[in-house]
């Protein structure tokens, strides 16, 4: 197994191993689907499965004894208190993993903006794709980007099929890595916060349960 980053809960909370200081950028995906992390979950479903074992052997001893329908009562009880168990610890992992997975991915957005300009332009052509069919595009970017995007202008232009205007301008309401893009046809609002936003209710929809999103 890989260095390991984290344990996963510890008296309800998540920590960070004494010697690591910051998830490297090439542990990102550790946070989120890590070896370590399944098997945590593993070892804690075995424990879980175990406990819940010792119990229904309880109960059918008691059953015997006491009679069929108040063993029955009490099964039934205990499936009812595994169940709801079951969506209290499924809350409690939503609650923790999500905002450490987005606290890293903006962690390492944030260091890859400053120290690459590539990862700029990267961003921006990945989003102008969607509006590459538009004739007229004005661009905002934040004032500490603006420079390399003019750098970069004609480059951005080969996306469009049919091009007649392309502005670049600043803003300084637009944060690092993020983009407003105004064409003909509309807006489109590609903050960062935005984008995190919408990271964020995908992280949120992998702990629903199936027959909940029904």
């Amino acid at each position: 197994m890989s260095k390991k980053l984290f344990t996963l809960i510890k008296g309800g909370e998540i920590h960070v191993e004494p010697e690591t200081k910051i998830i490297p950028k090439d542990k990102l995906g550790a946070v989120i689907s890590s070896e370590e992390v399944l098997q945590t979950i593993k070892e804690d479903a075995r424990k879980y499965r175990k406990d819940v074992a010792d119990e229904i052997e309880t109960i059918k001893a008691k059953a015997k004894k006491d009679g069929y329908q108040d063993g029955f009562k009490e099964w039934a009880e205990a499936i009812a208190r595994l169940e709801h168990e079951i969506k209290s610890i499924r809350k409690e992992y939503e609650k923790i993993l999500v905002p450490v997975a987005l606290k890293s991915v903006e962690k390492i957005l944030g260091r890859e903006l400053e120290s690459n300009e590539n990862t700029i332009m990267d961003i921006l052509k990945s989003t102008l794709k969607a509006v590459s069919t538009h004739k007229k595009i004005t661009l905002y970017v934040s004032p500490k980007e603006k420079g390399v995007v003019e750098k970069n202008k004609e480059e951005l232009k080969k996306l469009f099929e049919v091009l007649e205007v392309f502005q670049i301008r600043e803003r300084e309401d637009i944060e690092p890595g993020g983009s407003v893009i105004e064409t003909e046809g509309g807006i489109i609002n590609a903050q960062v916060s935005n984008q995190l936003e919408i990271l964020e209710r995908a992280f949120k929809k992998l702990f629903t349960p199936k027959d909940a999103a029904k």
